[in-house]
Order: C-alpha cells, then sequence, then structure tokens
C-alpha cells in the first residue's frame, strides 16, 4: 500500500521540477528573464503565493480523505452502535431494569 510521505514527496518533487524543465524545453535556459521575459517578476510573488495556498488546501484534503485528524475513522453511526452494546451489557449484569432499559433505548434509537 502507498503511504501519505510518499504521496507527498511524489507531488513535491513534480512541482519542483516543472521550472526547470520549462527553462529547458523552450530553447533559451536559465537567462530566458533577461531576454524578454521580464513579466516573471511582476507575477512571481503573487504565482508563488497560489501555489502555496493550492499545496495547502490539497494537503488538507488527501489527508482527511485518507481519515486522519478529526474524526479518528468513526462514524456517528459506529458510536451509536457502542452506546447500544454498553446499554445491553448493563441490562445482561442486571445493574439497570427493564423499564430503564427500553427508555435508554429508545432515547438512543429515536
Amino acid at each position: 500500500m502507498i503511504r501519505f510521505p510518499a504521496i507527498l514527496s511524489a507531488f513535491v518533487g513534480v512541482l519542483a521540477s516543472g521550472p526547470a524543465l520549462a527553462d529547458l524545453q523552450d530553447g533559451h535556459g536559465p537567462g530566458m528573464m533577461w531576454q524578454g521575459g521580464g513579466h516573471g517578476w511582476f507575477m512571481g510573488p503573487f504565482m508563488m503565493v497560489f501555489f502555496l495556498i493550492l499545496a495547502v488546501v490539497a494537503t488538507v484534503l488527501i489527508v482527511r480523505w485518507l481519515g486522519g485528524l478529526g474524526h479518528g475513522g468513526r462514524s456517528d453511526r459506529a458510536d451509536g452502535d457502542r452506546a447500544l452494546a454498553v446499554l445491553r451489557e448493563r441490562f445482561a449484569r442486571g445493574e439497570i431494569d427493564a423499564d430503564e432499559y427500553e427508555s435508554r433505548r429508545g432515547v438512543l434509537q429515536g
């Protein structure tokens, strides 16, 4: 199974290699900015912030998708099933009577 750090490393590697490949493909090399491509000075900071926000949002979505922070992988239904199981155990041990059992079961299921 592929783990989250491997996916994140691959994602960062692809993002980091993009500018280098773009410089090589246009035939100008790293000095393109001095050859008429000066707009990079204006848009550079905006694009950097945009991609930083994009990376943070993607990381948060991936962590939530993998079931990480927040809910611990349990649903409300699982919590309700556990509560009913505890209620049945208490009734079976004789800690509560039938009326109290039925009353509490109705609240949990209702």
